[in-house]
């Protein structure tokens, strides 16, 4: 492997760059392209100047998830254990909660360049913006290899595609092609694969451009009412976020410089 397969850039407008560069395995999601991603989203969030973060794969492939020599072939060989006390892989070893670093988090904008395969695809479900290139593709192969979707995947494509699509797509274990993505909700943007890296850093930027807490607390809410049934329970969500942002100092700057604007 190369030495660097994450590539972290900081761009101006307040955007984190992170691109999936190993090549010599298009980009699969081995431990230390995990690792690396998870160390380089800390790093974003721990950098005030920071405000959105946008992932994407280096060269022409997104990823081709699970890389198998490295996380399948020497458990199946025998010579490593499954580990008894994974709660997330079953016993693959996912040393953290995936899906809720992507949730607590800054905003992610995910720019899909290419192909994206299994966990290429599952990793990034629970991000905040998809968007694909014209060239991506995107396999839905779990059943073919004798396994099942995971990374929350089973929750977060239902919520984009709707419970019968996403059944449909994880039981055929089939390929769904760029337009159909964008056509059934599961990337919110289809964009011709010359200006997919361009328009994923406009729109990183222009999430940036607001309020911190604010952006936090909208992801916060999103989560807590997405599912819930109780509109009762959804009003006291939202009436408790007001009260945090009546509390914070964005809150008076962002109305202030709104009437300011206006009376220009």
């Amino acid at each position: 492997m190369s030495d660097n397969p994450i590539i972290y850039k900081k761009l101006e407008g307040g955007v984190a760059l992170i691109q999936i560069s190993y090549l010599e395995s298009m980009n699969s999601l081995s431990n230390a392209v995990l690792a690396g991603m998870a160390e380089s989203i800390e790093k974003a969030n721990s950098d005030d100047d920071v405000g959105a973060i946008v992932i994407t794969g280096d060269d022409e492939v997104f990823s081709a998830g699970g890389d198998m020599n490295d996380t399948f072939l020497p458990k199946l060989r025998g010579e490593v254990p499954y580990e008894e006390n994974d709660p997330y892989l079953g016993g693959l070893g996912l040393p953290l909660d995936w899906t809720a670093m992507l949730r607590n988090s800054k905003p992610v904008v995910v720019a899909f360049n290419g192909l994206a395969v299994g966990g290429g695809v599952t990793c990034f479900l629970a991000a905040d913006v998809l968007m694909a290139s014209t060239k991506a593709r995107f396999m839905f192969m779990f059943t073919k290899l004798g396994i099942v979707a995971e990374m929350c995947s089973s929750k977060y494509l239902a919520a984009r595609v709707g419970f019968g699509r996403a059944s449909e797509i994880f039981l055929s274990a089939r390929t769904v092609e760029a337009d159909e993505a964008y056509r059934i909700g599961l990337v919110d943007f289809l964009i011709d694969h010359d200006k997919l890296l361009d328009e994923a850093i406009a729109k990183a930027r222009q999430i940036a451009k607001n309020p911190r807490p604010m952006t936090m607390l909208t992801k916060q809410l999103l989560d807590q009412n997405v599912l819930e049934q109780d509109d009762t329970q959804v009003w006291q969500n939202e009436s408790d976020a007001l009260r945090t942002c009546f509390s914070l100092p964005e809150h008076k700057e962002a109305v202030m410089a709104f009437l300011s604007r206006s009376k220009g």
